[in-house]
């Protein structure tokens, strides 16, 4: 395929699973994460699919909400323990770093575990961070810029 990119375009990267493969280490630190506030090993079934809080209420049906958020913070906070089976994808990296475009890097990560990786993987070539709150991270991209 042939992407014509002219000098005006602005180039939109996606973080997890496209910039920075990050399974393995979000699934560490859930693990991890459930271990420390419920007390419970958590088999080793990151296989495929991303690790998410919907994936929490599908193996543990009657937890709760508070439980939920409790694991999420534990997650963030041992994050960094298991940043290191993140892998970046240096063929995209590379080909968004020789781009002189204005780079916005799309999300619906966590500001502070974005900052984590960027940082790790020493990523500093954005000129904008979008963190998406809710919905499709995609249309609100659109709707914010107003494309």
């Amino acid at each position: 395929m042939n992407i014509k990119i002219k000098s005006g375009d602005i180039l939109v990267v996606d973080l997890d699973g496209t910039l920075v493969f990050s399974d393995r280490s979000n699934f560490l630190s859930y693990r991890k994460a459930v271990k420390n506030v419920l007390g419970l090993n958590l088999p080793n079934i990151c296989v495929g699919e991303r690790f998410t809080g919907d994936t929490l209420k599908k193996i543990f049906p009657n937890i709760s909400i508070e439980q939920i958020r409790r694991i999420r913070d534990e997650k963030l906070a041992c994050y960094n323990d298991f940043i290191e089976y993140s892998k970046i994808n240096y063929v995209l990296s590379k080909f968004v770093k020789s781009k002189e475009n204005d780079i916005t890097l799309l999300t619906n990560a966590k500001k502070a575990r974005v900052k984590l990786l960027l940082s790790y993987h020493k990523l500093d070539y954005f000129r904008h961070i979008f963190y998406n709150k809710k919905g499709n991270k995609y249309a609100s991209l659109i709707k914010f810029f107003k494309f």
